[in-house]
């Protein structure tokens, strides 16, 4: 994958985680640009970024993906959700995938990933004085990308699973979720493009029992697709508690 490939979340993540969040676009579940070639002379490429947004706080993530064919590579990424505002309470909860990347035309392409967790929120809940374990979970997830010279697009969903049970304090308890989001925008030019940002997480003692955000509005991404670097910003609202969210990310491929 070259440099305008795999530009990088998002949400992403990202949770993403992402995102997401995201959340950047390439082989992970990052937002970002949305391109799906691959560079076949260059056979691994590295893709960074920093995100913000109102519930996860700061987190550093990055992709990456070895060519084994013109359509297929194996990928990875890693998400460090203790850098953010959760660090403390989560237990450091950190996040390490692997994955296969496919293209299926020139501007769309699937990757299938699972990824695993070191920490304490889903093994314990988060409750203070648990303790963070490797193995604190498994992310079964998805992202689909989309882009040509005009548009571009993703979607991902990932489900947050417990993997390992601890004893833990009084009051501790094993926590899912699942964390999925869509956008789609409009390349104005070689630089600039905009959109519309939908992110959803959901979750809590069953997948389905509380929707913790989620959230709507547009986006606007700068981007230099040469040098692999790109700015994202997202900002609306949030449908469930009735608030605003922002999310501002900034990458680089190398």
């Amino acid at each position: 994958m070259n440099k305008k490939s795999s530009i990088t979340r998002f949400i992403t993540g990202g949770v993403a985680v992402f995102c997401i969040a995201s959340q950047t676009q390439g082989w992970s579940q990052e937002e970002g640009d949305s391109s799906s070639s691959f560079e076949s002379e260059k056979s691994f490429s590295l893709s960074a970024a920093v995100t913000s947004d109102t519930f996860f706080g700061t987190y550093p993530s990055f992709s990456g993906g070895y060519n084994i064919s013109d359509s297929i590579a194996f990928t990875t990424y890693g998400i460090f959700w203790g850098g953010g505002s959760p660090g403390d309470t989560w237990g450091n909860w950190t996040e390490l995938g692997f994955g296969v990347s496919y293209n299926l035309t020139d501007w769309l392409s699937i990757n299938p990933q699972v990824g695993f967790l070191g920490g304490s929120l889903l093994s314990a809940g988060a409750v203070q004085n648990s303790s963070p374990i490797a193995g604190d979970g498994w992310v079964p997830n998805l992202t689909v990308n989309l882009g040509n010279e005009k548009w571009e697009g993703q979607f991902y969903s990932g489900f947050y699973l417990p993997l390992r049970e601890q004893d833990s304090p009084a009051g501790a308890n094993q926590l899912e979720f699942l964390h999925y989001w869509i956008n789609f925008g409009r390349k104005i030019n070689d630089i600039f493009s905009a959109g519309i940002h939908h992110e959803h997480l959901l979750g809590g003692s069953s997948l389905t029992e509380d929707s913790v955000f989620n959230w709507i509005g547009p986006y606007i991404q700068f981007r230099n697709e040469e040098k692999g670097i790109f700015v994202r910003a997202a900002a609306g609202w949030d449908t469930e508690a009735g608030d605003n969210f922002w999310k501002l990310s900034v990458g680089i491929s190398f």
